[in-house]
């Protein structure tokens, strides 16, 4: 197979003196015989990638005919070396339905931890039930031995537990541990097959607006879930299918940030904001707009520790903008299409973030529910965060794996199968410091800013509205359905403006902003 480079670049915009500048470079591997498959739990344990559960096809399909066909399911463990480039497999139907129909689901949550492979949740097709459910289990497989049973072709058996507990019943979200928590981050509820709903055309769905906390007792016979704790927020975390980038913050403590992710309440277009996760605490970033990345997709977390910058590259998926190249802008398309942007999102250490498109794109449409793996030989903080001031000159750093490729930008109409496929590429990602080029692009910040006070209110809610470029600013007060009680619309330059709520019920309301490509949500409370 003909070797092929990407060269992306990628620099600090730092105020500090010393700066560190690297360039990503991607090469296609001439690796065969990794397993096709996607949305499923992919993890490395000594040396070998272990593939459990998800999809052989594309994109899903969106009619009860075509979506999430049991056919596409994969019913085997999967075992492959990356150095032979041989791959192994063991039938996971022989732990019966019960088991089995958790594990081979799509779109779980997983976690590894030591030697231990940890899934919660998961949509797909329930044999007891006899139709499609969210599962409301946690699954422990034993990778030493998963490992052992899949090079071997004996059963998988003596290597899996599994626990029921609908706290872990969600499926499209996230999860990560900090120290002794694990976190359940977003997600949703599926149940039933796949298909809009014939009044509104949107799919049907239970958002968990939450973060899970809990720990997990295992002594290697007895399973379950201890310490469950719960963080609600009805508007920011309603959201699934979104990058959950380890992080390491400002003051040295390490979490996550939840990129994006879909959808909002009341239209299908993606979040753009994000949102920090520390021990016991959140942030949300509303004045940063991500555009170039909006779904889950293979991602590597990059510290310069002589800048205090953190910077998340993302490559390909999903996005609301993607780059136009004949007319050389950044565009809209509302029907979120697969993308083969190259981008990344860094947080300076003086609290700005920037948005930056790389110059150089993915070879396909490509990237969407893919995986990186990090190569142990380099040096990496804990979370798999690249330090980038221990890379000398230009080093493989790890892999993209897995992940869905497609043909055109928006196959969601018509027959999907015959337009995009699981990726079987492995694609090395090497980290270069030689080769510098500064022709990464930035993107343009949101051109207006609204500051809610009073909130919680009880008569009037004033709107401080910063209107940089006199844009024409459309405003919508929605309550927790979706339903508009006030609009309005505003064009001066900066202004403060008022709404009457004394005869609004008490309760969540959601602030809907826009103007062109330009929009926002905030939760509002009223209380009387």
């Amino acid at each position: 197979m003909k070797d092929f480079y990407l060269i992306l670049f990628v620099f600090c915009a730092s105020i500090l003196n010393a700066q560190e500048y690297f360039n990503v470079t991607l090469k296609e591997s001439s690796r065969q015989n990794c397993p096709a498959l996607h949305s499923g739990a992919i993890v490395e344990e000594n040396n070998y990638w272990v593939f459990v559960g998800g999809r052989s096809n594309g994109l899903h399909g969106f009619t009860p005919s075509s979506a999430f066909g049991i056919a596409y399911s994969s019913d085997s463990l999967w075992v492959y070396n990356p150095i032979t480039d041989v791959n192994y497999k063991t039938d996971l139907r022989i732990l019966g339905d019960t088991i089995a129909d958790a594990i081979t689901s799509s779109n779980m949550q997983y976690w590894k931890d030591s030697n231990m492979l940890y899934m919660f949740g998961g949509y797909g097709y329930s044999h007891r039930d006899l139709g499609f459910i969210t599962f409301p289990t946690i699954t422990a497989i034993d990778l030493t031995c998963a490992i052992n049973a899949g090079i071997n072709n004996v059963s998988v058996a003596p290597c899996v537990r599994q626990y029921t507990d609908s706290f872990v019943r969600v499926t499209g979200a996230n999860v990560i541990k900090l120290d002794s928590l694990y976190y359940l981050v977003f997600g949703h509820v599926f149940d039933g097959q796949y298909q809009p709903n014939i009044d509104t055309n949107y799919f049907q769905q239970t958002y968990t607006n939450e973060i899970r906390r809990f720990t997990i007792s295992d002594d290697g016979v007895s399973l379950n879930l201890q310490n469950k704790f719960s963080i609600y927020d009805s508007l920011e975390f309603h959201r699934r299918d979104f990058n959950l980038v380890p992080q390491r913050f400002s003051d040295g403590s390490y979490g996550a940030t939840a990129f994006s992710g879909v959808f909002q309440y009341d239209v299908n277009l993606p979040y753009l904001n994000f949102i920090d996760i520390k021990n016991h605490s959140t942030s949300i970033n509303t004045s940063f707009e991500q555009r170039l990345s909006a779904y889950h997709s293979a991602k590597l977390p990059v510290y310069d520790s002589i800048n205090g910058t953190m910077h998340s590259v993302f490559f390909g998926g999903h996005a609301l903008y993607f780059y136009d190249s004949l007319n050389d802008v950044i565009a809209m398309d509302t029907n979120v299409p697969f993308v083969n942007t190259i981008s990344r999102v860094s947080k300076y250490s003086d609290g700005s973030v920037l948005e930056y498109r790389m110059k150089d794109k993915l070879p396909l449409l490509m990237g969407t529910n893919a995986e990186f793996f990090s190569l142990d030989t380099i040096s990496f903080l804990p979370h798999d965060i690249l330090n980038l001031n221990k890379i000398h000159h230009k080093e493989c750093v790890g892999f993209i794996v897995s992940g869905m490729v497609s043909l055109l930008p928006n196959i969601s109409t018509g027959n999907t199968f015959s337009r995009s496929y699981a990726n079987r590429k492995v694609y090395e990602v090497w980290i270069d410091k030689d080769s510098l080029n500064n022709t990464d692009v930035q993107l343009l910040s949101q051109p207006y800013q609204i500051h809610v006070y009073p909130n919680p209110s009880n008569d009037y809610l004033y709107l401080k509205i910063e209107n940089q470029k006199d844009l024409a600013i459309d405003i919508w007060l929605m309550n927790i359905s979706g339903e508009i009680v006030y609009s309005t619309k505003v064009n001066r330059m900066n202004e403060i403006s008022r709404i009457n709520v004394r005869n609004y019920p008490s309760g969540e309301y959601i602030l809907k902003t826009m103007s062109g490509f330009f929009g926002g949500y905030q939760k509002v409370i009223i209380a009387h």
